[in-house]
């Protein structure tokens, strides 16, 4: 039987006070015992479908499938499909009792065989839903997880009751100028991480280990049809204050670029936010361009950058070529319209890839094609205690053993301080040479009023 749950402005989501895990020591065996476990909180859901009125809910679909183990050291994650009222069957081992507790989460395909130390629950960065269209949609995947005290051997059932750690975006678009387009894909991106993984086990009390990998989050409609049939886009981010939002919704025709949005997407009784959007003939459509990153940029070798030093509000001198172990300076003007460096012609030339060291938390290599020499693209420095000093080149990406090749990046208002610990120097701009330099004066800069802080722009497109 299908359970739904009416919606009206925003979906009601139960908030879970997951208990703290114990590991409970028991033999190694390979006797389970099976228990129907139902869900408590009847809306959560792991698709969604619509009514004619201006509801929605949220539907188990038969065959979802979710992840649960307990937390018995002998026991591994295995999956389990759900029906469509929501409950399944779950092998746990046979020494399993009230002592011990069940972990669930959804989605959970590619997850057996874990352990509950490695459970992580992921909020994607990308998903495709089949169509806009108001009869129906698939694709969307909802993150849940829940824990509950493992029933004891004489029961054979026991209910969870489901956490939903995002926020869904319901985006309406309404007929406009641009009726006819047909909306190919809507990205969210914030100051702040709005994707990444969920410690299950960590997320105890209340109170969710979150790890954000990325600002950005997209949906991506897979057949396509006219704004003015109607329907929505779905787009699920981590719960939370959202503001300095940037939307792009990308159709068959246009890209439109809307800006400084607030979200306020942090109610705990609150799962469905519906948004309505109108793309208009007032509204800005965008070419790609570098706009200067903000504090908590999550660096990715998939995208590209400008390192520059910002000598006026509309002006910056862009990292280019090297010369003579130093990298050469070339002057880019902002357009005010775009909100940074237009992404066309010579400017193109000099992008950056930076990049996580594999296995390492908050250290960064930097490559550019333009700026290496015969030596290599991997950019490092050398040593000493010069005001303005070379860098070294490799032809290699670096690892953590790489200390003359590895950074730190750190933030200060509207600039940034890329920092080499092997060699105590940072990367700087030097306004006597006009050229980028290495220099051991730090992050202030102190008695050396020749050079001066960068600051790191991002292609948007």
């Amino acid at each position: 039987m299908k359970r739904n749950i009416f919606l009206s402005t925003a979906a009601v989501a139960s908030a879970l006070l997951l208990s703290a895990c114990q590991i409970t020591e028991v033999s190694d065996s390979q006797k389970t015992r099976s228990i129907t476990v139902w869900p408590e909180n009847v809306d959560t859901r792991t698709s969604i479908e619509y009514e004619y009125s201006d509801y929605s809910h949220l539907v188990w679909s038969e065959g979802d499938t979710v992840a649960y183990v307990t937390d018995c050291a002998s026991d591994i994650v295995k999956e389990a499909e759900v029906s469509e009222g929501g409950y399944f069957t779950a092998e746990i081992p046979a020494e399993a009792d009230a002592g011990n507790r069940l972990y669930v989460v959804y989605p959970g395909k590619g997850l057996a065989g874990k352990s509950l130390s490695g459970l992580t629950l992921e909020i994607k960065a990308s998903q495709t839903q089949d169509t806009i269209s108001t009869v129906n949609s698939n694709g969307i995947e909802i993150p849940m997880l829940a824990s509950t005290q493992v029933p004891d051997a004489v029961e054979n059932s026991v209910s969870v009751r489901y956490y939903v750690p995002v926020s869904v975006i319901r985006f309406c678009f309404l007929s406009g100028d641009f009726s006819s387009d047909r909306i190919q894909s809507v990205t969210f991106t914030a100051p702040q991480p709005a994707a990444g993984t969920i410690d299950v086990v960590k997320s105890v009390d209340g109170e969710v280990i979150f790890n954000g990998t990325s600002n950005s989050v997209t949906t991506t409609v897979a057949k396509l049809s006219p704004i003015e049939r109607g329907g929505y886009v779905y787009l699920p981010v981590m719960r939370g204050s959202y503001s300095g939002v940037t939307l792009e919704v990308i159709t068959d025709n246009n890209k439109f670029v809307f800006n400084d949005g607030n979200f306020e997407l942090d109610d705990p009784d609150a799962a469905l936010y519906k948004v309505e959007m109108t793309l208009g003939e007032t509204q800005v459509i965008k070419e790609p361009y570098f706009a200067e990153i903000s504090e908590g940029e999550q660096f990715s070798a998939d995208n590209k950058y400008l390192i520059t030093y910002k000598e006026s509000s509309s002006s910056y001198r862009v990292a280019s070529k090297h010369i003579s172990s130093k990298i050469d300076a070339k002057v880019f003007d902002a357009d005010a319209d775009l909100g940074g460096i237009a992404a066309v012609g010579e400017v193109m030339d000099y992008v950056f890839t930076i990049a996580p060291v594999s296995d390492e938390d908050g250290l960064y290599w930097l490559y550019s094609e333009a700026a290496g020499n015969s030596n290599g693209n991997y950019i490092g420095t050398a040593g000493g205690t010069s005001t303005a000093g070379n860098f070294f080149f490799q032809n290699t990406e670096p690892t953590s053993s790489s200390n003359y090749y590895i950074w730190q990046i750190t933030y200060g208002d509207g600039v940034q301080y890329i920092y080499n610990e092997g060699r105590s120097r940072w990367f700087k701009y030097s306004d006597d040479l006009k050229q980028f330099c290495t220099s051991s004066v730090g992050e202030d800069n102190t008695g050396n009023e020749e050079i001066c802080d960068i600051t790191i722009l991002k292609l948007i497109e």
